[in-house]
C-alpha cells in the first residue's frame, strides 16, 4: 500500500499496538484482489484466533461460509483423516492443505455451517476462531484486517504463529 493511504478498516488500538504496530497482514491493512470470476480463499481461521474484518469496496459479490467456533475441532479431525498430519508446526490445522471445503461435504461431515452474501459497499465481520472460506463470484477489490477489542479474550498462550524461511516445515 502507498505509504499516504489511509485504510477503511482499523485493527482497533489493542492489536494495533502488539509488535510496535507491525504484525504484516494481521495489524496492518490487507487488500484482495480478485481477477476473475469463482476465484476462492481457502479454509482458515484468522490468525492469533483473531476476528476480522472485511470491507468489500468494489467489485463482484463474494459468498462467505461461516463454521462456527463450537464446531472447530470436527473439520480438523476430518482434514486430518482425509490427508494426513500436516508438515506444518503452526496452530493453522487447516490453512497449510489450501482445502476449499464443499457443502456437500461438510453436511456429510454433519458440521454446521452458514452462508452469508457480501455485496460492494458492505463488510463482513469474522468471529475469533472461527473458520470460514470464500468464493468471488467475479472481479472485485476488498480491504482486510484483524481485530482485537478491548474485552476480547488475549491470543492463547500456547499458539504458533507461521514462521517464514526456507525450511521446507516453515509455513
Amino acid at each position: 500500500m502507498p505509504p499516504d493511504y489511509v485504510p477503511f478498516v482499523d485493527a482497533g488500538p489493542r492489536l494495533r499496538q502488539r509488535n510496535g504496530g507491525n504484525i504484516p497482514g494481521v495489524n496492518t491493512p490487507f487488500w484482495y484482489i480478485s481477477q476473475r470470476d469463482k476465484t476462492p480463499a481457502t479454509l482458515h481461521i484468522e490468525d492469533g484466533d483473531l476476528g476480522s474484518v472485511n470491507f468489500l469496496l468494489a467489485g463482484a459479490p463474494k459468498i462467505w461460509l461461516f463454521i462456527p467456533e463450537h464446531e472447530k475441532a470436527r473439520p480438523e479431525d476430518y482434514i486430518k483423516e482425509l490427508y494426513g498430519a500436516g508438515r506444518f508446526t503452526c496452530s493453522q490445522k487447516i490453512r497449510h492443505y489450501n482445502a476449499i471445503i464443499s457443502l456437500a461435504l461438510l453436511e456429510e461431515w454433519g458440521i454446521t455451517y452458514y452462508l452469508d452474501y457480501c455485496l460492494a459497499g458492505e463488510m463482513i465481520f469474522t468471529r475469533r476462531n472461527t473458520y470460514h472460506q470464500i468464493l468471488n463470484l467475479g472481479s472485485n477489490v476488498a480491504e482486510s484486517i484483524n481485530i482485537e477489542f478491548s474485552n476480547t479474550p488475549d491470543m492463547p498462550a500456547n499458539y504458533v504463529w507461521c514462521k517464514k524461511g526456507k525450511d521446507s516445515t516453515a509455513c
